[in-house]
């Protein structure tokens, strides 16, 4: 009885898994992004009327529905330069689905273009969004505006700007 050549078969079974995988794996490709929605941001002013500090912690809660994600959920954590408009921190949208194991999440960092529209530069995310590019233009139209002041402690105050808006965001996701 001849014994088998353990290498052929080795290299046979690594050349049908290479074949599997090059066939299975899918090429980025870009697409067009799309989404609306109504997200409200609460801007904590404290240290700015206290201090005059220009930088404020804000966040971003929100829902809609977009290409790709469907109908989703979103939030952010944000510090905001009240002097040069500049924001640091992420966005993140995460889909909505029945079965928590599937949501996936995607993340975006937002740069200010004027006063109703921000530039979104997609960082990447989760499951199909793992190495997600891709950019989009945001345009928001205020609903309303609100300024609430809170007593965390007796006699410690909080002072919160409350800016509920509605979106619709237009641009590419490469995934």
């Amino acid at each position: 009885m001849k014994r088998p050549n353990w290498q052929l078969v080795l290299g046979l079974a690594v050349c049908a898994l290479v074949t599997a995988t090059t066939v299975n794996a899918k090429a980025p490709l870009q697409r067009p992004w799309k989404a609306h929605g109504i997200t409200t941001l609460i801007l904590d002013l404290t240290g700015y009327l206290d201090t005059g500090d220009p930088v404020c912690d804000f966040w971003a809660d929100g829902s809609g529905e977009g290409t790709h994600v469907g109908r989703y959920t979103s939030g952010g954590v944000h510090t905001l330069n009240l002097w040069t408009g500049e924001i640091t921190g992420e966005c993140w949208i995460t889909t909505a689905t029945q079965k928590p194991y599937n949501q996936e999440q995607l993340f975006f960092r937002p740069t200010p273009i004027s006063d109703d529209a921000f530039y979104y530069e997609i960082t990447g995310g989760t499951g199909k969004f793992q190495n997600a590019t891709g950019s989009f233009i945001e345009t928001t139209v205020t609903l309303s505006e609100e300024i609430v002041i809170v007593e965390l402690i007796p006699g410690q105050f909080r002072t919160y700007l409350i800016i509920t808006s509605s979106y619709t965001d237009t641009g590419n996701i490469v995934y």
